[in-house]
């Protein structure tokens, strides 16, 4: 059975920003719509290779500007808005009308986010553009119960020299129980 591209999402956002991570389980010819995570992340300019059925993907050196359609890819929204802030310059993600209808309105919840954390933003159309520098203020976010923003606000503490601070750790009990502890051990290796 093929692993979940949407679960870990965050974790291969978060070794392209700082680190390195292995995942086995994943299909190379997959056809969830969130393997295209892949993409943006070779845009960032974080370096992956597949060898025997397992996934390697290193951090960024370069941290560059991406461009992403999220239309058939809405989950992977939050914890591309913290890819964003990761990088030097302006990044532009598509797509931003299907985002009302999930767990929360997560547009909202970023952009409110994004001014907690002090990262200026453009919406426009159906786009919203992220101007980042690297690094983001640290912050009390509301995380409207809604998994997948728990779980790119976690990833978004490598961005910060304080912590962040989350309402709610428990919604992501609904797709991945063992999150916390995962990302815990991981930031420690």
């Amino acid at each position: 059975m093929e692993g979940d591209w949407s679960s870990v999402a965050a974790h291969l956002v978060g070794a392209a920003i700082h680190g390195k991570i292995i995942i086995t389980g994943l299909q190379v010819a997959s056809l969830q719509p969130d393997q295209n995570l892949l993409k943006a992340l070779s845009d960032f300019g974080a370096n992956f290779s597949w060898e025997n059925d397992s996934l390697i993907l290193s951090e960024s050196t370069d941290k560059k500007p991406f461009d992403f359609d999220c239309t058939h890819q809405p989950d992977l929204f939050p914890v591309l808005v913290v890819l964003a802030c990761s990088a030097t310059g302006t990044s532009t993600l598509r797509g931003i009308h299907r985002l009302k209808n999930k767990e929360s309105d997560r547009l909202a919840v970023m952009c409110k986010t994004l001014t907690s954390w002090g990262v200026s933003y453009q919406i426009k159309g159906e786009q919203i553009e992220i101007q980042g520098t690297g690094q983001i203020k640290s912050a009390q976010i509301n995380t409207h119960n809604d998994h997948r923003i728990v779980m790119a606000c976690c990833v978004a503490s490598l961005l910060s020299p304080d912590a962040q601070t989350l309402d709610d750790v428990e919604s992501v009990e609904k797709s991945y129980p063992g999150f916390i502890a995962d990302f815990l051990r991981l930031t420690e290796a």
